[in-house]
C-alpha cells in the first residue's frame, strides 16, 4: 500500500490524466458501443416480430376469410338444392339430393367448429353463437321440410321452405357477412398496430444506424444490409395487407349491394346507413344520421317487441327477427333483421351493425297464397290440382270441398290419379289429359260416375284447365269437380216421368194461358184425339169441343186459373178429329213457370162409366150403405174390444184373489169373470173374420204424481245413458214432492221416455242431458229435456214434427222412424198441453212440455179402492237380470193391469216400454230374467222384435213369453214356431201369468196379491 501511494505520488499527473481519458474513452466507447449493440439487436429482433405477427395476421386473415368464403358457398349452395328438392319429382332425384344436402351440412358443421376454434374477438364469437343457433334451427326446418316431401305434401313443403326455410337459410348467409364485417375491422385494426409498431422500430433502426456510423462502417453497412432484409419483408407483409383490405372491401360492397345496412352507436343513433338503406327508407344518408331508427317505426309492432330487442342487444347478444318499418312516405315495408353488437374490451356494447334483408315480396306472396288458398278451402265446389310433370299425374292438392264429396282423408288422396275414385269404370275417362284439348289451351268437361270411400257412387261433373309455366310447357292441371248425382237422379227420373205420362191411359195436355194453345202431350193424349203432335201443337182447348161446350170451356179455365192449390175438376164432352164426340172427366191444375202461367190438364174418358152409371148407381148406394155397416161393425170388433176386455178380467180375477172380501161380493165377480169369458169367445168368432185398428186414442186423464214419472223416467234411462257415455241430470229446483200434473200417466211417461231416449241417442260423446221439472205461471207445469248435441240446423227446423222426418240423422247409423216427436205432439196435444223446442247448431237443444197441474190429493183414486200407498220408483234400477221382467206393449191399459197383477209378486221387478224400439234398448241395457212380448204393435210386430232379440248374443238367451189378443190355434203354433217360449191370450189369466212368472224365477214366498209392492 505504501508502495503505491509512493508511485502516485511519483507518477506524472498528465500520464496519469492521459490513461484516465482513454480508460474512460474505452468505457463510454464501450458503453456506447454496448448500447448501440443493444438497440440494433433490439430494432432487429421487434421487426423481425412485426415480420410474423403480420405475416401471422395475413394467415390468420386467409384462413379465416377462406372458411367464411366456403361457408357462404355451401350455404348459397345448400339453398339451390333445399329448392330443387322441392320440386324434383323423381324420387331417385330426390334421395340424391338429399344425399347432397346432408353432405354439404356436414361440410358446413365441419368449417363452423374450424373457424369457432380460431383465436376471434367477443363480436366475432357472438355471431358465430348466433350461426349455431341459426344453423339448429335450420336443421330443424329442413328435417320438417324433408319430413313433408316424404309424406308426399308437396304443396305444404313448397309454402314451408318460402315460410321458413328460406329466412332461416337467408339469416345464416346475413351473419357470414357480418362474421366479414366484423374480421375486417379486427385486421384493420391489428394492420394500424403493426404500423406503429413498425414506425417505432424504424426510429430505434435509424437511431441504431446513427451510432453505427459514429462506430464504423462496416457496423453500419452490416445493419444496413439486415435492415434492408426487413424492411422488404414488412413491405411484402403489407402488400398482402392491402390485397386483403381491397378483397373485405369489395366483400363489404357486395354486401352493401344485396343487404341494407347500418350502424347505431349505444344511444341509437344512426352513425351510418348504406345505399340500400337509403333507397328503401327513402331517406337521404344526411336525414338518417343522428336519428333513432325509430323514425322508421311502422306502429305494428308492440311496444314490448321492441323491449326485447334492445334488452338482447344490450345484453351482447345478437337479436334476429322480422321488422315491419314506414317509409318516408308512409308506405309500410318488411325486412328480416339481424343486429349484432360491437363489445370493447370490457365485454359492452360500443355499437350496433344491423344487417336486413327486404321480404316484403315475400310476405305479400305468402299473404295472396294464404287468402288464395283461404278462399279455395271455403269454396263450395271441390278443387283439385294435379301434376302433369310426372307419370302418373298425381293429386297434390285437394280442397276441403271435395275431401267431402269423396269421404277420403286429405292425405289419403294426395299422391294418387284421380282415376282412383272412378272405381272399376276407370276407363269411362275417354279423354286423354296430354290431348289434343289441352294442347290448345282448352278446358275439358266430362261426366263420370265415381265412388266415395264408403262405396257409395255418385255422378261428378269435372271441368280441367291445363297450366303452363313461362316457357309454354304443360305444368299443372287444376280441376273443379261438382256431384251432379241430384241432377242425373232428377233427370232420370223425368226420363222415366215422360215414359210414365206416355203410358198413361189418361191423356194429358200442357195449355199456355196467354195463347190458350197446347204446348205438350203425351201419347195418348194426341192419340185420343186422332191427331198427329203437329197437329195437336197447333190447336187448343177450344178446338177440341164442340160447339156447345165452349161457354163452359172459357169459364172452366178461368175458375182452374183463380185456384192454387188441388185445381178443379169437370166433365165435359171432347170431339175428335173423325167429328166423333166423347164424354170426359178433367183435372185442371195451374202452374207458374219460367215461360208464364200454364195449366195441366188430365183427361179421363169416362164413356164405359157414363154408360154403366145409372144401372149401378143404386146398387152402389146398397152396397154403399151395407159396406158401411160392416165397416163399423169390424171396427167395433177390432183388437182395441180386447183391450176394455182384458182390463174386466184382469180387475176381476185381482179382486177374486183379494183377501178380506166377503162372499157376496165374490159371487158377483164370479158372474162378472164368467160372462167375460162368454164374450170373449163370441168375439174370437168375429175376430175369426176380420181385424182393424180403430186408429183412435184413449186416454186416461188423472193428477200423476211429477216426482214418479221423473224416478220412473230417470231409473229406466240411466243406464242407456251410462252405456253411451253421457251424464243424465236431474233439476227439481223447489218442487213439491205432492205436485201432480193433470195427464196419462203412461202416456206421459211415453212422452218423456221418447224426449230422452233422442236426447241421449243423438248426444256428442261425453256429453250431458238435464231433466228439468218445475211450476209455472197460470196452473201450468213445466217439463224440458235440454241436451249438448249437435242441435237442428235452422233449415230444418220447421220439420221437426213432420212424420218420417229423421233431419239427416238417417246417416248416423242411429237407429229411428222419424215418427217419436209426431206421436208425442199428438198426445200432449190430447192431454191439453203444448210441447215446442229451441235449438242451435253444434250447441244443443231444449224440448218442453207443458201441461196443466192437477189439484194434490191425498191419495189417488186407485190407493183409495186398493189401500195401496204410493211408494216412488227408484232413481235408478240395478238389475243384472234376475228378478227383471221387461213388458213391451203399446196399449197403456195393458200396461197399467200388467203392473197390478205384477204386484202380486213382490220380489220382482216390471219394466215397461211403450214401442218396440225402446223395448229393444231397455232389453240391451237392463238385460231382463223374462220378456213379455205384446205381437200386434204398429212399426215394429212382436216377430220382428224376437227376431231382433235372438240375433244379438247379449239377449239371445233371454226367455220370451207372447201377450197377445190373438187366440186362434194357428197363431199359437205361428208363435211357437217362431221361438216364443210361451203364449199368454188376452184377457190374461192372472194364475196362468204366475205360473210363467214361477218358473222362470221358481215359486214365490208370497204367491198371494199383496199391497205395497215396487213397479217401473
Amino acid at each position: 500500500m505504501a508502495k503505491g501511494l509512493l508511485y502516485k505520488k511519483h507518477e506524472h499527473p498528465r500520464g496519469i490524466a492521459a490513461r484516465a481519458s482513454v480508460r474512460g474513452l474505452t468505457l463510454g466507447f464501450a458503453i456506447v458501443l454496448g448500447l448501440v449493440v443493444l438497440l440494433a439487436i433490439y430494432a432487429l429482433l421487434a421487426m423481425h416480430q412485426i415480420r410474423q405477427d403480420m405475416e401471422s395476421a395475413v394467415g390468420m386473415y386467409k384462413t379465416e376469410a377462406r372458411l367464411a368464403e366456403t361457408m357462404y358457398r355451401l350455404a348459397h349452395r345448400q339453398t339451390e338444392v333445399m329448392q330443387g328438392l322441392v320440386h324434383e319429382r323423381s324420387p331417385a332425384l330426390r334421395a340424391e339430393k338429399e344425399r347432397l344436402l346432408r353432405e354439404l351440412d356436414s361440410q358446413f358443421e365441419v368449417l363452423l367448429h374450424k373457424l369457432v376454434a380460431l383465436d376471434l374477438r367477443p363480436a366475432e364469437r357472438a355471431v358465430l353463437e348466433g350461426q349455431a343457433i341459426m344453423s339448429a334451427k335450420l336443421a330443424e326446418d329442413r328435417s320438417k321440410l324433408m319430413s313433408l316431401l316424404a309424406a308426399g305434401r308437396e304443396g305444404e313443403a313448397e309454402h314451408f321452405l318460402l315460410d321458413r326455410v328460406m329466412v332461416d337459410q337467408a339469416q345464416v348467409i346475413q351473419a357470414l357477412n357480418q362474421f366479414t364485417y366484423i374480421q375486417d375491422d379486427k385486421t384493420a385494426d391489428i394492420l394500424l398496430g403493426d404500423r406503429r409498431r413498425h414506425q417505432t422500430a424504424v426510429n430505434g433502426i435509424v437511431t441504431a444506424g446513427l451510432a453505427a456510423l459514429l462506430l464504423g462502417a462496416w457496423v453500419a453497412y452490416g445493419v444496413r444490409r439486415r435492415i434492408g432484409k426487413l424492411l422488404h419483408g414488412i413491405e411484402v407483409a403489407s402488400d398482402q395487407l392491402e390485397a386483403s383490405l381491397r378483397t373485405s372491401f369489395f366483400q363489404k360492397r357486395a354486401l352493401d349491394e344485396h343487404a341494407i345496412v347500418s350502424i347505431a352507436d349505444v344511444h341509437g343513433r344512426i352513425t351510418y346507413a348504406n345505399d340500400r338503406f337509403c333507397q328503401i327508407s327513402g331517406y337521404s344518408r344526411d336525414e338518417l344520421i343522428g336519428q333513432s331508427h325509430r323514425i322508421l317505426k311502422s306502429g305494428l309492432h308492440p311496444p314490448a317487441f321492441f323491449d326485447d330487442l334492445w334488452s338482447t342487444i344490450a345484453s351482447g347478444k345478437v337479436w334476429q327477427g322480422e321488422v315491419c318499418n314506414r317509409r318516408k312516405d308512409g308506405e309500410r315495408y318488411w325486412v328480416s333483421s339481424t343486429i349484432v353488437p360491437y363489445l370493447d374490451e370490457h365485454g359492452l356494447p360500443y355499437q350496433y351493425v344491423s344487417v336486413r334483408t327486404d321480404i316484403t315480396e315475400l310476405k305479400r306472396s305468402v299473404e295472396q297464397n294464404r287468402l288464395l288458398a283461404g278462399a279455395m278451402e271455403q269454396t263450395d265446389e271441390g278443387v283439385f290440382i294435379v301434376d302433369a310433370k310426372q307419370p302418373e299425374i298425381p293429386l297434390i292438392y285437394v280442397n276441403h270441398a271435395f275431401v267431402q264429396m269423396t269421404g277420403y282423408a286429405r292425405d289419403e288422396l294426395l299422391g294418387r290419379n284421380y282415376r282412383f275414385l272412378e272405381g272399376e269404370a276407370a276407363n269411362q275417362l275417354a279423354l286423354d289429359l296430354s290431348g289434343d284439348s289441352l294442347d290448345e289451351s282448352k278446358s275439358i268437361r266430362a261426366v263420370l260416375r265415381s265412388y266415395r270411400k264408403n262405396g257409395e257412387s255418385f255422378w261428378c261433373e269435372l271441368v280441367i284447365d291445363p297450366i303452363r309455366d313461362d316457357a309454354g310447357q304443360l305444368t299443372h292441371f287444376i280441376g273443379i269437380a261438382e256431384d251432379i248425382t241430384v241432377r242425373m237422379e232428377r233427370d232420370e227420373s223425368l226420363r222415366r216421368f215422360r215414359a210414365a205420362l206416355d203410358s198413361s191411359a189418361d191423356a194429358i195436355y200442357l195449355v199456355d194461358m196467354q195463347t190458350m194453345r197446347f204446348i205438350d202431350a203425351n201419347r195418348t193424349g194426341w192419340e185420343t184425339l186422332g191427331y198427329t203432335p203437329e197437329e195437336l201443337f197447333t190447336l187448343g182447348p177450344a178446338d177440341i169441343q164442340p160447339q156447345s161446350a165452349q161457354p163452359d170451356l172459357v169459364e172452366m179455365f178461368e175458375r182452374a186459373g183463380d185456384e192454387t192449390d188441388e185445381g178443379s175438376v169437370i166433365e165435359t164432352v171432347h170431339q175428335r178429329k173423325d167429328g166423333t164426340q166423347f164424354p170426359v172427366e178433367v183435372l185442371l191444375r195451374p202452374i207458374q213457370s219460367d215461360e208464364g202461367a200454364l195449366m195441366i190438364a188430365v183427361v179421363h174418358n169416362i164413356s164405359a162409366r157414363k154408360k154403366a152409371e145409372e144401372k149401378l148407381l143404386q146398387a152402389k148406394l146398397v152396397a154403399e150403405q151395407a159396406n158401411q155397416a160392416k165397416t163399423d161393425f169390424l171396427s167395433n170388433m177390432s183388437h182395441e174390444l180386447r183391450t176394455p176386455l182384458n182390463v174386466i178380467l184382469g180387475f176381476a180375477q185381482l179382486l177374486q184373489m183379494k183377501r178380506g172380501v166377503d162372499a157376496g161380493v165374490q159371487e158377483n165377480v164370479r158372474e162378472i169373470v164368467k160372462a167375460g169369458r162368454h164374450l170373449l169367445e163370441l168375439i174370437n168368432e168375429v175376430l175369426d173374420l176380420a181385424r182393424i185398428e180403430s186408429g183412435r186414442i184413449s186416454l186416461q186423464i188423472e193428477p200423476v204424481r211429477c216426482l214418479d214419472i221423473v224416478n220412473e223416467c230417470v231409473g229406466l234411462m240411466q243406464p242407456l245413458a251410462k252405456q253411451r257415455g253421457i251424464d243424465l241430470q236431474v233439476d227439481l229446483g223447489e218442487l213439491d214432492a205432492s205436485v201432480r200434473v193433470s195427464a196419462d200417466a203412461v202416456r206421459l211417461k211415453q212422452v218423456m221416455l221418447n224426449l230422452l231416449s233422442n236426447a241421449i241417442k243423438y248426444n256428442r260423446p261425453q256429453g250431458s242431458v238435464t231433466f228439468k221439472v218445475w211450476p209455472a205461471a197460470k196452473g201450468r207445469i213445466c217439463w224440458s229435456v235440454v241436451d249438448t248435441g249437435l242441435g237442428i240446423a235452422a233449415d230444418q227446423q220447421a220439420q221437426v214434427f213432420e212424420p218420417f222426418s229423421r233431419l239427416g240423422m238417417e246417416r248416423t247409423g242411429v237407429e229411428g222412424t222419424g215418427i217419436g216427436l209426431v206421436i208425442s205432439k199428438r198426445l200432449i196435444e190430447a192431454m191439453h198441453g203444448q210441447i215446442g223446442f229451441e235449438s242451435e247448431p253444434q250447441v244443443g237443444s231444449r224440448f218442453w212440455v207443458e201441461l196443466p197441474q192437477a189439484q194434490v190429493l191425498d191419495e189417488s183414486p186407485l190407493a183409495q179402492m186398493w189401500g195401496i200407498e204410493p211408494t216412488p220408483t227408484p232413481m235408478h234400477i240395478e238389475s243384472s237380470g234376475h228378478g227383471v221382467v221387461l213388458y213391451i206393449e203399446d196399449n197403456p191399459a195393458n200396461l197399467k193391469l200388467i203392473e197390478r197383477m205384477m204386484q202380486g209378486r213382490p220380489h220382482l221387478l216390471l219394466i215397461t216400454a211403450h214401442t218396440p224400439k225402446l223395448g229393444l234398448e231397455f232389453a240391451f241395457v237392463h238385460r231382463p230374467g223374462l220378456i213379455l212380448l205384446d205381437i200386434n204393435m204398429p212399426v215394429m210386430d212382436g216377430y220382428e222384435v224376437l227376431r231382433r232379440l235372438r240375433a244379438d248374443p247379449a239377449t239371445a238367451s233371454i226367455p220370451v213369453v207372447a201377450v197377445t189378443a190373438a187366440a186362434m190355434s194357428r197363431d199359437i203354433e205361428k208363435a211357437r214356431a217362431a221361438g216364443f217360449q210361451d203364449y199368454l191370450t188376452k184377457p190374461v189369466d192372472i194364475r196362468r201369468l204366475y205360473g210363467v212368472l214361477d218358473s222362470v224365477f221358481g215359486a214365490s214366498e208370497e204367491p198371494e196379491y199383496e199391497r205395497g209392492s215396487k213397479f217401473s
